[in-house]
């Protein structure tokens, strides 16, 4: 018969007292060395994981970059919003949680109002229409080659 063996559970509290009081420490130091400090050892790990799993729960889609790059953004936001934290306002985590959270949702709703915004060359409603050329090039020039570039390639498909 085989012995089982137990391992020690691990706390599953990232973002606890230990953390709120680096984040008030933090904002009372004014030394930039210590901060660095503090940070590094109190607060970065609870908000690298706060930023992932806020991510993950609220299943944000519309982003143009990597999830990782998301988090950093977000884990970016949090600290430069951390000297606007106050303790008699309430818990850290929930203040950190809130930004973070409001941050990803103005994040995402920009992005998805660009994608909206996305029109496909190949919608074509009725094919005897005119279609008006709109070009951003300051170049005359540049514009007639790209007028005749146009009018070559619907003469060609056509």
């Amino acid at each position: 018969m085989a012995i089982k063996r137990k391992r020690k559970k691990k706390s599953k509290i990232y973002f606890g007292k230990d953390t709120e009081n680096a984040i008030i420490e933090y904002n009372k130091t004014e030394d930039e060395r210590e901060r660095n400090k503090i940070y590094n050892e109190g607060i970065s790990y609870a908000f690298d994981k706060l930023a992932e799993n806020i991510l993950n729960t609220f299943k944000f889609s519309y982003f143009q970059c990597s999830h990782i790059e998301v988090q950093q953004e977000v884990v970016s936001n949090l600290v430069s919003n951390i000297h606007k934290y106050k303790p008699d306002n309430g818990k850290a985590f929930s203040y950190f949680s809130i930004i973070a959270k409001n941050f990803l949702i103005l994040y995402n709703n920009g992005n998805y109002r660009k994608f909206k915004k996305h029109v496909s060359v190949d919608d074509d409603e009725s094919p005897n229409v005119d279609m008006e050329l709109s070009i951003s090039s300051t170049s005359v020039t540049r514009k007639k080659e790209l007028s005749e570039f146009f009018r070559l390639m619907i003469e060609f498909w056509d």
